[in-house]
């Protein structure tokens, strides 16, 4: 089951609701969808890079 969640335009205040056919209100409006925060993100390749001296490109220059 997928969750979703949601902010108020009026108040700012923030839910995270698991119906996610029902749409919360607060201050007597619907709240508006907003994106969840990523549980993992992808690494980056620059940063996955290693950067020890016994690297097979290593140009020997330091």
């Amino acid at each position: 089951m997928g969750q979703k969640a949601y902010q108020c335009e009026d108040c700012g205040n923030e839910v995270i609701v698991d119906d996610v056919n029902a749409i919360p209100e607060c201050c007597g409006k619907a709240m508006k969808e907003i994106p969840l925060d990523e549980c993992i993100k992808a690494s980056n390749p620059e940063s996955a890079r290693s950067w020890e001296v016994e690297d097979a490109c290593d140009d020997g220059v330091h």
